[in-house]
C-alpha cells in the first residue's frame, strides 16, 4: 500500500453542527453504497472523525485506497460528486448545507491525495505496467527487424524444400514459434502506447465474431457467443479486439486446446460488462489477486492480462477475475455507461 502519511482530516467534527452529524449517520449505509465502500466500515469512520479522531484521514484514505484498486479515479469522483449533491438536495437549511459540502469537499481531497500516491508508488501495479510499456517501445522496435528477417526466411526455405517433408515439418514449426514471438511484440508495443482510445459505437456480437476470427484457436475449442443482436457498446474497436482476443488465447492456454468459451455480456444499473469463461482449471489462489499485473503468470511473461487491465482502464472501466464454482474461470470487462458516454461526447466534439 502506498504511503499516505501524513493525511490530515480538514474538517474539526466538534465543530460541525448537530443537523449534520445527524444527516451524515442517517445516510450513511446508502453513501456507503453509492461509494462502493463497505457500509459498516463507512458509519465506523464516521463516527470517528465526528469525534476528531486522530486517525481519521489515514482511515479514509485507506477506504479509497480499496476503492480504487477496483475502480477509476473519474468513476470514483463522480460518485463522490453525486453523494455530495445528494446531500446538500437534503440540507434544509444554508448551515447545514455548507456543513455537509465542507465534508464532501474534504472527502474528495483525501481521495484525490490517495489517487497521487497510488501513481507516484513505484511498486504499483499502474507504475510497473508504465515502466514496463517504457522498455516495450524500445524492445519491440529492436526485435521487428530481425523478426522480419526470420519470417521471409522462413517462406523462401518452404518453398525451396516443399517436397522434403521432415525439412517442411521444422520449417513450420519455426514459423509457428516466428508468429509467437510476432504476437508478443505486438503486445509489447501496445502496452507502450497510452493514447485515448478513439470510442464508436459497436454490436458486441459483431466485435465478439471478429475476435474469435483473429484468435484462430484450435477446431476442437467450441466459442459460444451468448450476447443479444443489436446491442451496442461505446468503445475503442482496435483496443477492445485487442483485448478479447487475448483472453481468448489465455483461455485456450488454460484449457489446453481443448474445451468451450463463452462470451457473454449483462447489465447493471452503472455498468455494461463483457465476460469469457473458459472451462480450465482456473487461476490459482496464490496469483488470483495478481492476474492483471504485468508479468504475474503462470506461464509465458503475462503480457495478455496486463494489457487487458490497461485497455479497460483507458476505457474508465476495469477487468476483474473470478473462478468458478463449478470450475473454470471467468474474466469480466466492466465499462461504466456515464464514462464511455462522456468519453464518447468528447471524441466526437459533441456537448451533453
Amino acid at each position: 500500500m502506498p504511503c499516505w502519511d501524513p493525511v490530515r482530516w480538514p474538517v474539526q467534527g466538534a465543530g460541525v453542527p448537530s443537523e449534520a452529524r445527524a444527516a451524515l449517520l442517517e445516510h450513511a449505509p446508502d453513501d456507503a453504497a453509492a461509494l462502493h465502500l463497505d457500509a459498516e466500515a463507512y458509519h465506523a469512520w464516521i463516527v470517528d472523525a465526528l469525534e476528531d479522531a486522530t486517525d481519521a484521514g489515514p482511515r479514509r484514505a485507506a477506504l479509497s485506497d480499496g476503492v480504487l484498486a477496483q475502480r477509476s479515479l473519474p468513476v470514483h469522483v463522480a460518485a463522490l460528486l453525486g453523494v455530495s449533491a445528494a446531500r446538500r438536495e437534503r440540507a434544509s437549511t444554508v448551515e447545514l448545507r455548507e456543513a455537509l459540502t465542507a465534508w464532501s469537499e474534504a472527502e474528495i481531497a483525501i481521495t484525490v491525495e490517495v489517487a497521487q500516491a497510488r501513481f507516484d508508488d513505484p511498486s504499483s501495479a499502474r507504475n510497473r505496467l508504465a515502466t514496463l510499456g517504457k522498455a516495450a517501445g524500445t524492445l519491440g522496435h529492436e526485435l521487428r527487424n530481425p523478426l522480419g528477417v526470420i519470417q521471409s526466411s522462413v517462406y523462401l526455405l518452404g518453398r525451396r524444400n516443399s517436397e522434403d517433408e521432415r525439412a517442411k515439418r521444422h520449417i513450420d514449426k519455426i514459423g509457428r514459434h516466428a508468429g509467437i514471438c510476432h504476437r508478443i511484440i505486438e503486445d509489447l508495443m501496445h502496452l507502450a502506447r497510452n493514447a485515448p482510445p478513439r470510442l464508436e459505437s459497436l454490436d458486441i456480437a459483431e466485435a465478439y465474431a471478429l475476435a474469435v476470427e483473429e484468435a484462430a484457436l484450435p477446431s476442437v475449442v467450441m466459442c459460444r457467443i451468448e450476447a443479444p443482436p443489436g446491442l451496442r457498446i461505446q468503445a475503442d474497436a482496435g483496443l477492445l479486439q485487442r483485448a478479447l482476443v487475448n483472453l481468448l488465447r489465455n483461455a485456450n492456454t488454460a484449457m489446453r486446446g481443448r474445451g468451450a468459451v463463452q462470451l457473454g455480456v449483462f447489465e447493471t444499473d452503472e455498468d455494461l460488462v463483457l465476460s469469457v469463461r473458459d472451462h480450465g482449471p482456473g487461476f490459482p489462489d496464490d496469483l488470483l489477486e495478481q492476474a492483471f499485473d504485468p508479468l504475474s503468470t503462470t506461464s509465458g511473461i503475462g503480457l495478455g492480462l496486463a494489457l487487458v487491465d490497461s485497455v479497460m482502464r483507458r476505457h474508465g472501466g476495469r477487468a476483474s477475475a473470478e473462478n468458478m464454482p463449478d470450475g473454470g474461470a471467468r474474466v469480466t470487462l466492466l465499462f461504466p455507461r456515464h464514462e464511455t458516454a462522456a468519453r464518447a461526447s468528447i471524441s466526437t466534439g459533441r456537448q451533453n
